[in-house]
């Protein structure tokens, strides 16, 4: 709850950036502590600081004023060019959580969206009998690693292959992340 004895030591040196780490309030607090001490430099931190319940509570989500983070791009798809084949995507997603759940999208939707989507396009491929489990599990493993190419996501993208299973790729020069800032408690392209 109190970084102030780190961030004093800090504050000493000719230090040019902050780097923060972690997905918890105290890190949340940590970057509010630097400004609130007058540590005038860019603080760095991951996507994992804007969890929903952080950025669910004022004082740390307005702790993190002028944050910049290598965010993905759901958090900033209106921001992104119309040639990104992600934006599409996210668009889409976007609307249908609106529609469904009155919230704006965000990185966390888009993380369990990609990877459900996958899954169930592998299924369809295999169309396994539940009966024979053993089977079944082998058709989907085959139906993600021969089907699952060049996977457009509103996170990800994805080529899985018998070698490759985490498939994030970077198609075309498509990057997965962006820089961001948080400018006025929102998400900037920076």
């Amino acid at each position: 709850t109190d970084m102030k004895p780190q961030l004093t030591k800090i504050k000493a040196t000719d230090a040019q950036f902050l780097i923060v780490y972690g997905a918890e309030a105290a890190v949340a607090i940590a970057v509010r502590q630097s400004k609130e001490m007058g540590l005038n430099i860019p603080v760095i931190g991951p996507p994992s600081l804007t969890l929903p319940g952080i950025m669910a509570v004022k004082e740390l989500r307005d702790g993190l004023e002028g944050l910049y983070l290598a965010g993905f791009k759901p958090s900033v798809w209106e921001g992104l060019p119309d040639t990104d084949p992600m934006k599409k995507v996210s668009a889409d997603l976007s609307k249908l959580i609106k529609e469904k759940y009155g919230v704006p999208l965000n990185d966390w939707h888009a993380q369990a969206y990609d990877p459900f989507v996958v899954m169930v396009n592998a299924i369809k491929l295999a169309n396994p009998d539940p009966a024979k489990l053993e089977e079944a599990r082998a058709k989907v493993r085959d139906a993600l690693e021969t089907g699952t190419k060049n996977y457009v996501g509103a996170i990800s993208l994805m080529t899985i292959t018998p070698t490759e299973h985490e498939g994030w790729t970077a198609e075309g020069g498509v990057q997965m992340v962006v820089p961001i800032q948080i400018k006025d408690g929102k998400f900037t392209i920076v």
